[in-house]
């Protein structure tokens, strides 16, 4: 599985729509492995 983060500048005031959870949740439910991975920033090439 491949797991993309996206680092865009996100307007906290601006709502998240159910579709957005559902598949943050359907991502989450598939991915196995630990904490610190899901929470890893990935490197950026020099």
């Amino acid at each position: 599985m491949e797991w993309t983060v996206h680092q865009n500048d996100v307007d906290p005031l601006q709502p998240v729509s159910s579709d957005e959870v559902i598949e943050v949740h359907k991502r989450l439910a598939k991915f196995e492995g630990s904490i610190v991975e899901l929470l890893e920033q990935p490197q950026q090439p020099a």
